[in-house]
């Protein structure tokens, strides 16, 4: 029944507030009231429900805890074969590629060859033909395992040297800049940046 009543208290206050418009001293001081009222319901439903969620958060910790040993078990097998399958995806990628790249090397060997050899015997109109005939590219096939368990390669990068680095991939150091901004407020002199107030309302309901 307690918790109904908050319910209803708690779910009344947003369409009071939006009732609200400040224009008056009378409209800040109703407005200040039905703010001290909404901080007050704050430290009731602490009060009143709080224990019912200390209960009910014991509950979920035990819960969560024995899920996350579980789970831990499981993400120690799981850490263990997935870099075992992903190593030989990948040395099996790099061996086709490999492949593929002498086979192409040997035909692109062998078209030279002909070339050469219709040249030598003066018929320099096919070595011509030979040589701008477009290399067919070859393509290795790799045994693949059908078991509904797949790899795929990502790139991702290191900074070799910063210094380099195109400033369209630089990022502001914000914290630095707010604690200037903290310390000097308005007379803050950062070129391209625009320092402005912000202002937070506190309430003491005692």
């Amino acid at each position: 029944m307690e918790q109904n009543e908050i319910t209803e208290r708690a779910l009344s206050l947003p369409d009071q507030a939006r009732k609200i418009v400040i224009v008056t001293v009378e409209d800040r001081k109703q407005a200040g009231q039905l703010l001290k009222e909404v901080v007050a319901l704050q430290k009731e439903i602490e009060t009143k429900l709080g224990p019912g969620k200390a209960a009910a958060w014991k509950s979920y910790k035990i819960a969560k805890k024995t899920m996350d040993d579980l789970e831990a078990q499981a993400k120690t097998a799981e850490n263990i074969l997935k870099p075992m399958i992903a190593e030989f995806d990948t040395r099996q990628e790099r061996e086709r590629i490999e492949r593929e790249r002498k086979l192409q090397a040997e035909e692109d060997a062998r078209r030279v060859a002909e070339a050469d050899a219709a040249e030598a015997r003066g018929d320099f109109e096919a070595a011509r033909e030979i040589m701008e005939e477009p290399a067919v590219p070859i393509i290795v096939p790799i045994q693949k395992v059908k078991d509904g368990v797949s790899s795929y390669t990502t790139w991702k990068f290191r900074v070799v040297n910063e210094a380099l680095v195109p400033r369209e991939y630089l990022m502001l150091d914000l914290p630095k800049i707010g604690a200037i901004v903290k310390g000097l407020k308005d007379k803050t002199v950062i070129a391209g940046i625009e320092p402005y107030p912000d202002t937070i309302v506190s309430v003491r309901t005692e």
